[in-house]
Parts: C-alpha cells; structure tokens; sequence
C-alpha cells in the first residue's frame, strides 16, 4: 500500500522497539508457512518478505502497485548476493487480472492486504487461480478496529473465516499480537476443529484479554507519570516560594544598599561643603597676596617723599643762609648736610628691612595656607573617589541580583505554566483512556469473554453462565436488529455507501455538562502508545445536535464581513434590519472598498460554482468561475463545460439564489442539488463540496456532502466523520486562505482610526467559553482605543447577539466585505477570538486576511492558528494579564507588531493563499495545471577579493528556492579557475569575468545578459541581504502591479560609528519613484528596454530614473532583512560622501556592534 516502509520497520529504522519486533514476528511467521519453490508476494511493498524467502532458496515474484515502494525493493534486491538476485524479482501491477498463468506458484502471500480492499473476494479468488491444486496461501490482517485511513474492511475472526473459507480450506488459524494469521490450502480436507466456534471465541477471548493488559498496563503508566507530574508541580512550587523567599532577602539587602548610598551621598554632600569653605579661605588669602604687592608698589613712592623733605630742609637752609645776609658758615652747612643724609639712610634701612620681613612673612604664610588647602583638596578627591566607587560596585551588584531574580522569577512562571499545561494534558488523556476501557467493557464480546473467565474461576458463576450466555445472546441480537433498522429505514445511502446519522457515531464527544461519554470504536495500539502533545492537548470534541436542536432555536445568520463559523438559519425567512438605539451617535469612519483588480485567472480552468460573497471574492483569481442558479444550471453547464462543479457550505448562495437548498436538499422533493450533482455525475464532471461551517455545523451539511465525488472540510478533525458518514476516503482538508488581490499590505502604513479593532458576533446565549474570551481581549482594549464592528449591529431587536452595555461606545456599526478588507489596514491591531480551539485547520478566516495585510493579530488560543502559523506570528493569549501586556507591547512599540504581522504574511504567501488551496484541490481532481515558474537570478559584480565571502554567504543564505547566482569579476588580480573551484558546491553559481577597464554600468549589463529567470536581483557584494530578502520582495509582485520591487525604506550600517541609520522613513508598503539600487528585484522584461549606463558612479540611480520614465512601477515593501553597508574609509565606495553628509538623510536607530538582531525579521 502507499506510504509502507515495512523493510525500514523490520530492520528497526523506524518507530519503535515493540513495533519493530511485531513487524519481525509477523514476518517470519508468514515465511515459515511457506511451501514449495515458487511463491508469489501480492502486495510486496518494499519487498522484505521476498528478499528473506530469495535468501532461503525459494523462487519469489513480488508484486505491487506502488510504484515508489517497488523502486526501494529493486535497490535492495541489487544490492544482495547475485543468487537472489536470480531468484527474486519485482512487479508493477495493475488492478484486476494478474499477468500469470494458472497453476503458476505454490504459495501466495497475503500480508496486510485484504484490509484495504471493499471485495477483498476478488484477489483470494485470483490468487486461487495463480495456485497449483495443492497450492496454499498464507494470509495476515490485523484484528479488529485499527485506525488506518486506508483501511476499508475490518475484520474480527468469524468475518475473516466467512471471507477466506468460500474458496479456501482454513489449515491453520491464529492471532499473533494484534494479527489474524492464516494458512489456507486448496486441497486439504476441511477442519473442524480450526474455524469452529469453540475455537473462534477462545482465541478471541486470548486476544481481548492481551488487549484489555495493554490498556491496564497504559493507564498505569498514565497514573505514574501523572503522579510524577504532580510531584514535579509540587518541587515547582517549593521552588517557587523558596526563590520568593530570597526575592524577599534580596529586596531588604537591596533597601538597606539604598540606604547606605543614601548616606554616601550625605557625606559626599558635607564633603563638598568642606570643600567649598576651603576654596573660599583660599581666596581670602589670595586677596591678602594681592594687598602685600600693593604695599610693596607703593614704597618706592615712600622713598620719593623722604626726598622731597630732604630737599625742603635744604630750602630752608638756603632761605636761613638769606635771612643772616646770605652768610652761612661751612660747619653748618656740613653738619646740616651730614644729618640729612644719616636720617635718610636710616629711614631708607628701615623701609627696606620692614619690606623684606614683611614679603617673607607673607610668602611662609601664603605657603603654610597652600600646603594646607592642597592636601585637604587631596583628601577630599580620594573621598569622592573612594564614595563614587563604593556606589557604583553597590549599584552593579544590586542590578546583577535584580537581573538574576527577575530570570529565576521568569523561568518559575514558565515552568509551573508547563507542568500546569502538561498536567491538564495529562489528564485528560486518562479520561479519554478511562473511556475507552469503559467502552470496551460494555461490549458485547468483552462480556462474553469476562463472563467465561469467571466461570472458570468461581463455582457459582460456573453455574450462572448459561443465563448470562443467553442474556448476552439477546442483547448482541437486539443491538444487530437495531443497527439493520437504523441502516434500512433511517440512514441514507448515498452512492451505494451507508451515512450513519448522529445517534450511530463512533467518535468521542463531550455531553451538555461537559464530560466526555465514550465512542464505540478503539483507537490502535500505536495511537495510544505515542500520544503526541497535540493530541494530549485536544479536549473532546463537540456533541452532535440533535433533531429538535436542528430545526428549532437557531438565530439568524447576517450575511456581512468576514465570515465566522456560527449556526445556520433554519428556514429562508429573512430578517428585516431595525436601527440599533442603543448604540451613542459617533463621526462615521471613512473606509474604500477593497475591490480586486481585473486580471485573468491563475489557472485556465472553468468551475461552476455556488458560493457565497466572501469565497467568491476568494477564488475569482484563482480560475474562471461560473455562477449557476436553480434555474439556468442546467443550460450553462451544457453550453460551458466546466471542468468541475464547486460547491461550498453556502447559506445563501450566489447572491441568495439557493437559499436554503444547501442545508435543506433532503427534505425537498425534487431538489436542484441533488438533480445538479446526479448531472455533472452523469456527464463525468468531478464533484466537488467544501464544508467551511465545520466542526459545529456539520450535521446542517453532511446530506449534501454525501452527493458529491470529494469533499472538503475546514476542520481535519472531521474527516473521519465524514468517511465514516460518507462510506468513502476521498475527505481532505481545505482551510482557509487569503487572496492576495484583496488581502495584502498595499498603503498599510496609512493614519490609524484606533489602536484596537474587534469585528464579529457576540453570543449572549451560546458559547460560552467565547464570551469569556471575548471579555479578556475586549476590556483591556476598551481604555487603550477599540472600535467594534457588530455584524448583527443592524439586527437590534435580537437580544441574543447585543453586546453588554459596557461596549456599546466602542460600537461603530458594520461593514460590508470590501470595506472590511480596507478596514483591516485603518487599526493598530485586530482582536481575534476563536468559537472553535481544537482544530488543527480551522479557525478564523480574518487571522489569515489580517496577516496578509500586515496587520497584527492578538487573538484566544487556538491549536489552529499555533500550528499553521505559529506563536512568532499571533500573540495567543488565555487570560487578561496576558492581554494587557501584549496590548500595552503593541501601543508602546510598534515594531513589535511589524514583526509579527510579517512573519505571519511570509507563511500565508508561502502555504496559505487560495492559489495553494486551488492547487490542491486540482491534484485530488487529477486536474492537469502548470506552475509558473518563479526563478529569481542574483547578480553581483565586484572588483574586491576580499568581499567574494560575503557575496556568496548573502547568496546561499536565501530561503528561496529557484534562485542562480551571476557573478561578474572585475578585477585583473582576480583567477576565474579559482573563484570557480571555490565556487562549484554553491547551487546555481555561474562565474564570469571582464577586463578591469569595463565600467560597473558594462558589467552589469552583462550579468543581466546572461539571466535565465524571470526575475533578476542585484546584489551588493560588502551589503547584507538577510534570509528572507528574496521570498519577500517575490511576495510582493504576487499583490502588486510593479515591474520592481525593493526597499524605499531601508537600514544602513556605519562602520566608522558603529551607527545604525533608517534610511528614507516612511516610504514602506507603497508605490514609490525610487528604490535601493542593491536592494530590489526587477521583471526581467524590464531589462529588455532599459540598460545600466556604462559608468561607475550612480549607474542604478541612472537605470532606476530611467525605468520611472518609462512609466515601470516601482513597489517599496518593509525596511527588513537589508543593511547598506557604509566602510570606515570612503575609500571602498564608488560614492564618495561623508558619513555625516550621508546621515542627514537618515534616523539615527542606534549604536551597535551588531545590527542584525534589529534587522532581520
């Protein structure tokens, strides 16, 4: 079968151990009940069996109809011995006759084969055929219920025997672990003893109680590791509150070391104080130095009166001299003379000796005073040295302990949270265990073979056994009686299967009161040994409604924004909107409608549809759709000639015109669905129905699944549902997706109307757990700037879809789908909240849309979302701490929701557009189609040996696939043979070089000559271009309508000051004149018309001018996952600017050493 790997098993390459030694032992089983020479292997796969029987001499034929399986079989049988290779050989085969003659072999396998066919009656009977008359064949299946997708019979012993005994002899019965073996021969006689009931039952009373030991075995195992959970919760919590006690000490420690500095501070404060008194005294004795100089400057002036008395003395002399007759005796005058000069002397020493001792006393006190100050200036430095230091050790001390607690503090919260989740998971994989031995318990067999037992152990049950036997009897009789009536006169029968209806299903449910009633069907061994945490995770899935809750209670469906999962209409009345007066009068919001732009389809395929408004926007650029009424469907379809019939899980469809015929198709009498699908049957249309109201509305919709050749399903947890139902395996999923025409990011970065927005329903009466998550993300939202958009907000007589009073002045309306898809880029973030949680596919389809615009989604948890977009992408939030904080992360920093909105588009546009989704549904139509192709041609030109690193790491680090890489050398240092072998184990590298006279502009040209891809990007060969640089800007020709594609907004990196600059802000997500000239992608139909100039400076300035004129649109994307890199030296550059020159165009982000945490996303 598809998918085996039972060689890879066998020789213990995968799963595990007990699995293995199965595999081993069923094997070995089969080829010791081999007999004669030639042995024919029907349904080999990878050919274990043959290869074993080759080695032990017999002559074996493997055949099989997978072709891959066979490819593996034929390399290991190549590599064996050459006798084997003789005796063992492999076929590809058809369905229906085998290309052998009759009597050909002597055995025939049959392993693990009988279980995938709906009349396995045809190959036993063509093994028959292929058998001499004393031939055999050796047959295993597995017992019992197995949950194999693949898997169209089940078999217990008694069906076994009834299918094998028609046109075998059963020689040899029984079950190996969880296997019937059987040998069966033409010729023997047949036994008794081997197919008796006797036999039947004693051998399935081993096998129940084997299983039964698992199960017990399984949940005491489950017990343990729950026990060991608890005990790990326990040491979590000791952990816990022992760290909140040191959070405690260290919290004193750090008030007392706020104390100390307080005081440090204090004394620095005096210490100054201090010191300013001392600078004051000093310039008190500054100012006395200075009077002494003046002093001094001034005796001089001194000396000159003493002269000037002298000199009147000697005029008095002269005048006495005149008063006597002018006669002055010579003693006189001498004595006269004499004395004069001794007292100017005298006064002239003293003047000098006072001057001296005073200059001498004021130099040793001016040095006394400078000593003085100095070392208590000195002092006072190594005091403030010493305090400043004392606080900034105190200080780093402090932090380290803070950051060590905080990180202890985060990891406690995330590890109790673990074993929290772990616990619950746990859990709840014991009740569903519990279930399923309980269920096990009630049946039938199980009581029988429980009943026996005790027999055998207790007189009086000994003697009890024939009335339980009989007890027993009746009620399998009554249980099978109740089956064929439900089978004969209430199920339907669609294309010769059987639809079980809700009170047969076999699945796990939940009750009204939330607890899980078991389902009647065993999940294999291998599901319950290895439970992923998924599955652990899973809580039961929803009841099923009954009858009465089909047709009475349901509330009306509106048909605007955004479609949501919510229970249908039950009948085509419409209901008449009334004003909502409860709602305050607000200034309307301006939105534009989104309308896609009119381009061919994707696909050149005709599908007539039914669909409703929003998967009709969706699909239309996908493939030609035609629209089909009861009416005309039968007239359009004969004159188009679709290639298929799509219809979805339409309420209304195509505007209204099949209301009701969708979900009401088996009550009418003459139903166009019906007559539509038994048509395009008729005239060999594929069918194809796509339920995107599942799990909740499934019953509305399973009659009209079941007309149609394929189904899809929103929610994978349904295909099992729909198989069981349906009594066919051609159920896939289908989640929803985005149409990039209509959901992309084209003027996201537009003025805001709020932080927050929330459109949808709520449910006052239903769900629950919804309205509890609708208050955890709508509360905080209301004080940080929400607006509702209320879909029922034109029903306003309904009170069960009214919000409470406390949001009603957030409410503004609603809106239609394209002003919705506009709204999506008017808010800073969308609140999502999810009504189904356990779907690994379905929830929302807004998330999808809304992350495809760019726009951040805060939403509740759902294993949806976390699965196919993932945490990095969509905050996923369980209660309102969680909330606010990713609120306040949001408002506060912008760029945090940038991220994760680009992270979640790159996914949509990787997986989870409609083109993805049209795709798969032609594959599992055999529907032919083409891809186009996408090959993107990196081209670099460099001169510098040095950079040939970095042009290859920028190259090889892409995550696009279909990529090349041109490089150009020019430089006449540069040895091609050599770049060459460098360059042989990079994928796609071609190597080039030119004279080192050619300009940048010729070599470049040359590059683009040389491209084989539609597309060509040049690179830089010193720039950083990050993982994602290609995938995104390939993206973005997918929405827009540019011929270039790049960055308008862009980081630039200087090495001299280790600066971070954004370049050219606000030019993100819209069209724009001109891009990066290394950071952009261009059609290469572009190339054709416009030529790099053959010049070294500003070339792709000159191309891009060129390419505007032409009228070339260019397309700016985000600012992430590209760095100009600007070096030390304006040397390296061909653009000779300085780094502040250059800078002028830019913001500053920071300072850094490593630029790429901030860049790349």
């Amino acid at each position: 079968m598809p998918g085996d790997r039972v060689t890879e098993l066998y020789r213990g390459q995968i799963f595990q151990t007990r699995t293995q030694r199965v595999c081993q032992d069923r094997i070995h089983w089969m080829c010791s009940r081999v007999r004669g020479e030639r042995v024919l292997d029907i349904g080999c796969s990878q050919g274990i069996a043959s290869m074993i029987l080759g080695r032990e001499g017999h002559h074996v034929v493997g055949v099989d109809v997978d072709a891959e399986a066979l490819r593996f079989a034929e390399e290991d049988r190549r590599r064996g011995p050459e006798d084997i290779r003789e005796r063992v050989e492999f076929r590809l085969v058809g369905s229906g006759r085998l290309p052998f003659d009759d009597g050909a072999f002597d055995t025939v396998l049959l392993g693990e084969i009988l279980e995938h066919l709906t009349r396995p009656e045809l190959v036993l009977a063509e093994a028959r055929r292929v058998l001499r008359p004393d031939g055999r064949v050796v047959i295993t299946v597995p017992f019992g219920v197995h949950p194999d997708p693949d898997h169209k019979r089940t078999f217990f012993l008694r069906s076994f025997i009834d299918c094998v005994a028609a046109l075998f002899t059963p020689a040899e019965l029984r079950i190996l672990d969880k296997y019937i073996c059987c040998v069966a021969d033409l010729s023997a006689a047949p036994s008794a003893a081997v197919a008796s009931d006797a036999r039947l039952l004693t051998l399935s009373e081993r096998a129940f109680e084997r299983a039964e030991h698992r199960y017990l075995k399984r949940i005491a195992g489950e017990r343990r590791r729950f026990t060991e959970v608890q005990q790990s919760l326990r040491e979590a919590k000791d952990l816990g509150r022992r760290q909140s006690e040191q959070l405690q000490a260290t919290s004193e420690e750090l008030r007392k070391a706020h104390s100390r500095i307080a005081q440090l501070v204090q004394q620095v404060q005096g210490v100054e104080a201090q010191l300013s008194a001392a600078r004051r005294e000093v310039d008190t004795w500054r100012l006395a130095a200075v009077d002494v100089a003046g002093k001094l400057m001034r005796a001089p002036r001194a000396e000159s009166a003493t002269d000037e008395t002298a000199h009147r003395r000697l005029a008095r002399l002269a005048a006495g001299a005149s008063g006597n007759g002018g006669v002055i005796s010579a003693a006189e005058l001498s004595a006269g003379v004499d004395e004069w000069v001794r007292s100017t002397l005298t006064a002239a020493a003293r003047q000098e000796e006072r001057r001296r001792d005073e200059v001498a006393r004021l130099k040793r006190q001016h040095e006394l005073e400078s000593s003085r100050s100095g070392q208590e200036l000195a002092r006072t430095r190594e005091q403030l040295d010493a305090h400043a230091s004392e606080s900034r050790r105190v200080a780093a001390v402090q932090d380290a302990r803070l950051c060590r607690l905080a990180s202890s503090e985060h990891k406690m919260t995330e590890t109790i949270r673990w074993l929290r989740d772990r616990n619950r998971r746990q859990l709840e994989h014991i009740d569903y265990l519990k279930s399923e031995l309980e269920l096990k318990q009630r049946e039938v067999r199980y009581r029988l073979g429980d009943a026996m037992v005790q027999a055998a152990t207790s007189p009086k049950d000994f003697v009890l056994l024939p009335i339980r036997m009989a007890q027993l009897l009746a009620t399998g009789l009554k249980r099978r009686a109740e089956r064929r009536h439900t089978e004969n006169g209430h199920g339907v029968t669609v294309a010769g299967s059987a639809v079980v209806d809700a009170e047969t299903q076999t699945l796990p449910r939940t009750n009204g009161a939330g607890k899980r009633t078991p389902a009647p069907a065993l999940p294999g061994p291998k599901a319950l040994s290895q439970p992923s945490a998924a599955a652990l995770a899973k809580p039961a899935a929803p009841a099923l409604p009954s009858a009465a809750a089909k047709t009475a209670g349901a509330e009306p469906r509106a048909a605007v924004a955004g479609s949501m999962t919510s229970a249908a209409p039950t009948n085509g009345t419409s209901v008449q909107p009334a004003p909502d007066t409860a709602a305050p009068a607000v200034a309307p919001l301006k939105f534009s409608p989104v309308i896609a732009p009119d381009r061919a389809p994707r696909f050149p395929v005709k599908a007539a549809i039914i669909m409703d408004e929003f998967t009709i926007e969706c699909f239309k650029g996908e493939c030609q759709l035609i629209p089909v009424t009861p009416a005309d469907w039968r007239e359009r379809l004969t004159a188009e000639r679709p290639d298929f019939l799509f219809v979805e899980s339409a309420w209304r469809g195509n505007g209204g015109a099949w209301q009701s015929q969708i979900t009401r198709a088996q009550f009418l009498s003459e139903s166009p669905l019906v007559a539509l699908a038994q048509w395009c049957r008729a005239q060999g249309i594929p069918t194809v129905f796509w339920n995107k109201e599942d799990p909740p509305n499934f019953e509305h919709f399973i009659y009209a699944a079941g007309l149609f050749d394929h189904v899809f399903t929103t929610d994978e947890n349904c295909i099992e549902r729909y198989r069981e139902r349906l009594g066919h395996d051609r159920v896939y999923a289908l989640p929803f997706a985005a149409q990039p025409l209509i959901h992309n990011p084209i003027g996201v970065h537009r003025e805001k109307y709020a932080n927050f927005c929330f459109a949808g329903t709520y449910y006052a009466k239903r769900h629950e757990d919804r309205r509890g998550d609708v208050d955890i993300l709508l509360k905080p939202a209301l004080s940080r700037g929400l607006h509702i958009f209320d879909r029922m907000h034109n029903y306003g007589h309904s009170q069960n879809y009214r919000f409470p009073d406390e949001y009603t002045a957030a409410i503004r309306g609603s809106l239609n789908y394209p002003e919705m898809c506009d709204a999506y880029k008017r808010y800073g973030a969308f609140l999502n909240v999810n009504s189904v949680k356990d779907s690994p596919t379905m929830f929302s389809r807004r998330v999808l849309e809304l992350l495809a615009c760019g726009t951040p989604v805060i939403s509740s948890y759902s294993l949806g979302i976390e699965k196919m977009l993932g945490p990095d992408a969509v905050p996923l939030v369980r209660d309102v701490s969680d909330a606010e904080r990713w609120m306040d992360e949001l408002v506060t920093n912008p760029e945090t929701g940038e991220r994760l909105a680009l992270r979640g588009r790159r996914r949509i546009f990787n997986e989870h557009l409609y083109q993805h989704r049209m795709e798969f549904i032609l594959e599992k139509l055999g529907i032919p189609f083409q891809r186009p192709r996408q090959r993107v041609s990196v081209i670099t030109c460099t001169n510098r040996p040095t950079f040939l690193d970095n042009v290859v790491a920028n190259y090889t680090r892409q995550s696009w696939a279909d990529k090349e890489l041109i490089l150009v050398l020019n430089h006449d240092a540069f040895d091609v043979d050599d770049v060459r072998r460098r360059l042989e184990g990079v994928p796609g590298a071609r190597v080039y070089q030119l004279p080192e006279a050619c300009t940048l502009g010729q070599c470049l040209n040359h590059a683009v000559d040389q491209v084989e891809g539609e597309y060509w990007s040049k690179f830089d060969d010193d720039n950083f271009h990050g993982e994602h640089f290609v995938t995104d800007l390939m993206h973005a020709f997918t929405y827009s309508e540019a011929d270039l594609v790049g960055k308008g907004t862009y980081y630039a990196y200087l090495e001299g000051s280790r600066c971070l600059a954004l370049r050219f802000a606000n030019q993100e997500h819209r069209y724009v004149k001109f891009l990066a000239g290394s950071g952009l992608i261009v059609r290469r139909r572009v190339s054709e018309q416009v030529r790099f100039p053959e010049k070294n400076v500003s070339e792709d300035t000159a191309f891009l001018a060129d390419c505007h004129n032409l009228g070339f649109r260019m397309y700016s994307t985000d600012r992430f996952n590209y760095v100009v890199r600007r070096g030390k030296s304006t040397d390296e550059h061909t653009w000779k600017i300085s780094d502040d020159e250059y800078l002028r165009k830019c913001r500053v982000v920071e300072y850094t050493d490593d630029y790429r945490p901030r860049v790349v996303v």
